[in-house]
C-alpha cells in the first residue's frame, strides 16, 4: 500500500515537471518581441554602417577626382610661356653708327672727290675735314685733319664727305666740300631712319596669362605628343575648329551651363545617372568643365576673325561633376580677380578653387553647372551637398620678370573670352 502511494506521488511529481518545462504564450510574445528589437536595432547599425561606407568612399572617390582636376590645372600653369623681353637698342645703335660711317663716307669721299677736283683746279682751297695738300693746290693749309685723301687735281675739300659721315653734315671748306659733307650727312641720316623703321615693326601680344574669375588662358610650351602631329581638321557638323601641330598651345578652362550650342559630351549616354543629373545633360544639353587646347596661331587668328561660335564649341567636357570654377591672380598688387600679361606680366601665384556636389545629395536634389562661387553662401552649400577645393599654384621665377614697360591690355585673349560670355 505503502509503495503504491508512493508510486502515485512520483507520477505526479514527474506529470508536474513536464508540464512546467515548456514556455507559456506571455514568454513567447515576450521572446519574440525581444528578438524584433535586437533584429531590428542590428540592422539598423547595419544600414547605418554601410550608408557612412558608401557617403566616405563617394568623398574619397570626389576628392580625388578633385585632386586630379587642380593637378592638371596647374601642370598646365606651371608650363606657361616664359616672356624675356630682348633689349635691342645697343645693337640698333651700332647698327646704325657702322651704316651712317659706310654709307656717309663712300657717298662723301666719291663726291667730295669730284667737287675737291673742281675746286683745286680754280685755286679754291676749302677748310674741309681732312686731306693732304695736292700736287697743284693753293698754299693755305687745311684747316682740320679727319682723314680723307686728297682730290684728284690736289684739292684738300675730298675729305669734307668723310668728316660728314659722322652725321655733321657739310663744313665750311670749298664749295664741292660742303656739298660733300651735305650729301654724306643726309645719307646717313636716311641710313638711321631705316633701321629705326625696321626694328619697330607690328605690335604681337606676348605670351602668358589671360583670365578672369571665371575663366583662364594659358599658353604653354611642351612638346606634342605622338597623337598630336597630324593636322586635326574641323569637324563640320559640330562646327569645332581645326588643330595643327605646335609646342605653343593655348590652354583655356571654364565651366559651361548646360547648352545646346556648346561643347558636348559625347559620353553623356553612358555615364551614371548621377552625372547626367549633376551636369544637367538632358535634352541635348551638357555641361561642366571644359578644357580647349588649340595651337596659339590658331586661337589669335579665332579671336581676330571673332569666330565665337566655333571657339565655344571646340574643347572638352573633362569633368561634368564639376559646378563652378574661380580663379584669383597674386601679383605685385596683392590678388586680382582679372590678369593680362601683355600689362602685367605672370603673377607669382594663381589660386583655383572648384566647386563639387556630392552624390548622395546629387541624387535628391541636383544642380546644374555653371554658377558663380562668388554668389554661394553656407545655407546653398548646406542645401545641395556642395564641397570646395582649392589649390594654390606658384609659378618658379615668376617674380624675377620685369612687367612689361608701357604695354596696354587691349586685344589680349581675355577679351576674347570676356566676348563669348564665359
Amino acid at each position: 500500500m505503502i509503495q503504491r502511494t508512493f508510486t502515485t506521488q512520483s507520477d505526479r511529481l514527474e506529470r508536474q515537471e513536464s508540464a512546467r518545462s515548456g514556455f507559456s504564450l506571455l514568454e513567447l510574445l515576450l521572446a519574440l518581441a525581444l528578438t524584433a528589437v535586437v533584429s531590428i536595432l542590428i540592422g539598423g547599425l547595419v544600414q547605418l554602417f554601410l550608408v557612412n561606407e558608401t557617403r566616405g568612399r563617394d568623398s574619397v572617390r570626389q576628392a580625388q577626382m578633385a585632386r586630379a582636376i587642380l593637378n592638371m590645372i596647374a601642370e598646365d600653369v606651371r608650363t606657361t610661356v616664359r616672356y624675356y623681353p630682348y633689349d635691342t637698342s645697343g645693337l640698333d645703335q651700332m647698327l646704325g653708327n657702322a651704316m651712317n660711317n659706310a654709307t656717309g663716307g663712300a657717298l662723301g669721299a666719291l663726291t667730295g672727290a669730284a667737287g675737291g677736283g673742281a675746286a683745286g683746279g680754280a685755286g679754291a682751297v676749302g677748310a674741309g675735314a681732312g686731306g693732304n695738300p695736292g700736287s697743284s693746290g693753293s698754299a693755305n693749309p687745311p684747316a682740320s685733319a679727319a682723314g680723307g685723301s686728297p682730290g684728284a687735281n690736289g684739292s684738300a675739300s675730298g675729305g669734307s664727305g668723310a668728316g660728314a659721315a659722322a652725321g655733321s653734315g657739310g663744313m665750311s671748306g670749298g664749295l664741292g666740300g660742303s656739298a660733300a659733307g651735305g650729301m654724306g650727312g643726309g645719307a646717313g641720316s636716311g641710313s638711321m631712319a631705316g633701321a629705326e623703321g625696321a626694328a619697330a615693326g607690328p605690335t604681337v601680344i606676348p605670351p602668358g596669362i589671360f583670365g578672369s574669375a571665371s575663366s583662364i588662358e594659358i599658353d604653354v610650351s611642351r612638346l606634342p605628343r605622338p597623337d598630336e602631329y597630324v593636322i586635326q581638321p574641323g569637324n563640320m557638323n559640330t562646327g569645332s575648329l581645326g588643330d595643327m601641330p605646335s609646342d605653343i598651345k593655348t590652354v583655356g578652362y571654364y565651366v559651361q551651363a548646360p547648352r545646346s550650342d556648346g561643347v558636348q559630351d559625347p559620353l553623356a549616354s553612358l555615364t551614371s545617372q548621377i552625372a547626367n543629373s549633376s551636369a544637367g545633360s538632358t535634352a541635348g544639353q551638357s555641361g561642366g568643365l571644359v578644357r580647349r587646347s588649340l595651337d596659339r596661331a590658331v586661337t589669335q587668328f579665332a579671336y581676330e576673325m571673332g569666330n565665337s561660335d566655333q571657339l565655344i564649341r571646340t574643347g572638352e567636357i573633362i569633368a561634368p561633376e564639376v559646378l563652378g570654377i574661380d580663379f584669383s591672380y597674386f601679383g605685385a598688387n596683392g590678388w586680382q580677380t582679372e590678369w593680362d600679361s601683355t600689362s602685367l606680366g605672370l603673377p607669382s601665384v594663381v589660386k583655383v578653387t572648384i566647386a563639387m556636389q556630392r552624390e548622395s545629395s546629387a541624387r535628391t536634389n541636383p544642380m546644374s553647372p555653371g554658377i558663380s562661387l562668388s554668389t554661394l553662401n553656407n545655407s546653398m552649400i548646406q542645401e545641395y551637398g556642395i564641397e570646395l577645393y582649392s589649390m594654390n599654384i606658384l609659378i618658379p621665377g615668376a617674380a624675377l620678370l620685369a612687367s612689361p614697360a608701357g604695354a596696354t591690355s587691349g586685344g589680349t585673349s581675355s577679351n576674347g573670352m570676356s566676348s563669348l560670355g564665359l
